[in-house]
């Protein structure tokens, strides 16, 4: 989908801001040397160099300024590779300028250049390079032991699939990926192999996280390999991966899947994993991008050929953007925005009750949650459920702020400003909720616009699962 104009002035300024805060960072690293501004400039080329890439495709039709910005993004590239030599005392290798009328290079000899003028750091970063005294010091992006530990997760989340209301093809299908030692025989007997990763997508706000952990929490509590042992938990967002220099994503990524297969059995969750594992046919892809890409294949590959009882799941919002040869290696769930069980589940989460219903009366699965606000008589949870179709997650919560403010501006002339006396009167139904006010609020707060994304997410769905069928 072609960019606004709007969109593609925010992008160079964007880049533009990013080429300036590079520059200023230089000049501080010049009055006084730290790793942190080298690491911290280097991120701002990373940056500019993926601004560059994103309006080169955006003016496909225009040789010269895709030309140019292909140019740009070059040049970001280079001094990524510059910082990383510098923050690594390695010295400055003998190279021909980049020039701006240098003709575009594809994406993986690219990809190719940058690691072979990144090795040399590469191999420094496992022994740590030699310090100008003599000493031994810390590559600037080598892992820490303390670093890894923050991966993992000590306690299973809190819910199963038992609090996962409405969704009800999307809890088969994750129930369908739970450890089954007996399937697992009939499949090593029939030499089928086993898909031992799940790969969910949907809009944002769509309960893929809450759906995930629910996963997770049955996988960590119920299920253990045959020695007892029971499920580990490794999180990791892109953000966690995308490392300030180049080759330091490649690390983290390598290091992610041998300590999952090192702590097996283990669970390892990478969200937003269109930042570690991008569409390689992408026009004008970074060199860092690729290279990270081609690691993350390579390293779930060596998980699946290890037959070590790890479960991979990856969420994003955008599986276009995630490499097509990740896909035949995992199984795809799309999760859908909230259906009606579920969006009046999420309501009596909130501690909303219907006037006239005794609590001993109450569905069991509701009797437990206390009241917080009480509806009119005659307007019912169900009623509410219906009124919010397309509503995500987030959209919920910005009603239900909308809701309290509104509340809270008519109580304010029946009980003043004493918030006790307000937060009472709601706990036991004197001031209930009313479904005029309820529509007059929803009227002015409509669920954030999703059609085109959600349409791209289906036919993006449907043309998948035909590659993947065909």
């Amino acid at each position: 989908m072609a960019m606004t104009t709007a969109q593609i002035n925010m992008l160079v300024n964007a880049y533009s801001g990013a080429i300036s805060q590079a520059e200023r960072l230089r000049e501080r690293y010049r009055q006084d040397p730290s790793i942190q501004l080298l690491a911290d400039e280097s991120l701002q080329y990373k940056t500019a160099a993926d601004i560059c890439g994103l309006l080169a495709n955006e003016y496909s039709g225009s040789e010269l300024v895709r030309g140019d910005w292909q140019a740009k993004q070059r040049r970001a590239e280079e001094k990524i590779r510059e910082i990383k030599r510098l923050a690594d005392n390695e010295p400055e290798p003998v190279r021909t300028p980049v020039f701006a009328d240098a003709p575009p290079e594809n994406n993986a000899p690219a990809s190719s250049r940058s690691s072979s003028r990144s090795s040399g750091a590469s191999r420094s970063s496992g022994s740590g390079s030699q310090s100008s005294s003599g000493g031994k010091k810390r590559s600037a992006d080598e892992l820490s032991d303390e670093d890894v530990q923050k991966w993992f997760r000590e306690t299973p989340p809190e819910h199963g699939f038992d609090q996962v209301a409405g969704m009800t093809s999307l809890v088969e299908q994750l129930r369908s990926c739970l450890p089954d030692a007996a399937a697992d025989a009939v499949k090593d007997h029939m030499g089928v192999s086993r898909i031992n990763g799940i790969f969910l997508y949907g809009p944002p706000g769509c309960g893929k996280t809450y759906c995930i952990n629910a996963f997770i929490h049955e996988l960590m509590v119920n299920y253990a390999d045959e020695n007892g042992n029971h499920y580990k938990y490794m999180f990791l967002s892109g953000s966690d991966i995308h490392d300030k220099y180049v080759g330091g994503a490649e690390r983290r990524v390598k290091r992610a899947f041998e300590e999952a297969a090192n702590n097996a059995p283990c669970i390892l969750f990478i969200d937003e994993i269109e930042n570690v594992c991008r569409n390689r046919s992408t026009p004008n892809l970074p060199g860092h991008a690729w290279s990270t890409t081609a690691q993350f294949l390579t390293s779930f590959n060596d998980l699946l050929d290890s037959k070590k009882k790890v479960i991979f799941i990856g969420a994003t919002n955008y599986p276009n953007m995630v490499e097509g040869a990740m896909l035949d290696r995992i199984r795809l769930v799309q999760v859908p925005l909230p259906d009606s069980v579920a969006r009046k589940r999420r309501f009596e989460i909130l501690g909303i009750k219907e006037s006239g219903v005794p609590r001993d009366q109450e569905p069991e699965d509701t009797r437990s949650i206390e009241p917080k606000l009480y509806l009119e008589e005659g307007f019912h949870i169900m009623d509410m459920a219906q009124a919010t179709i397309n509503y995500s997650y987030r959209d919920f919560n910005r009603l239900i702020e909308a809701l309290t403010n509104a509340m809270n501006n008519e109580m304010k002339d029946i009980y003043g400003s004493d918030g006790t006396a307000r937060v009472e009167a709601m706990k036991t139904g004197a001031y209930p909720l009313r479904r005029e006010m309820f529509e007059k609020v929803i009227a002015a707060h409509k669920p954030s616009k999703k059609d085109e994304m959600i349409r791209s997410l289906d036919a993006w769905d449907s043309e998948i699962q035909s590659t993947l069928e065909g």
